[in-house]
């Protein structure tokens, strides 16, 4: 089976993670990995904004995107 991960950068605003993880949750994508600056953390208003797809969708905060990106690949996976 194929699973899907999201990556994002620079995404600041939790309503935006949240409205993206209510999407993931209806399009079966197992998880956000996320860089660890300049972005929001599992808060309150985050879950309000996720109704629900919070507890569904993995959420990854990661130092360096491009290495953890480069380190899926050598797993076997696509990267689109």
């Amino acid at each position: 089976m194929i699973s899907q991960i999201l990556a994002l950068d620079q995404i600041t605003d939790p309503q935006n993670i949240g409205s993206i993880m209510r999407s993931c949750a209806l399009f079966n994508c197992k998880g956000i990995i996320i860089a660890k600056d300049n972005a929001p953390d599992l808060t309150p208003s985050l879950f309000k904004a996720a109704s629900g797809a919070a507890e569904i969708v993995n959420f990854f905060k990661v130092t360096n995107l491009k290495s953890s990106i480069s380190k899926i690949t050598k797993y076997g996976s696509w990267v689109y």
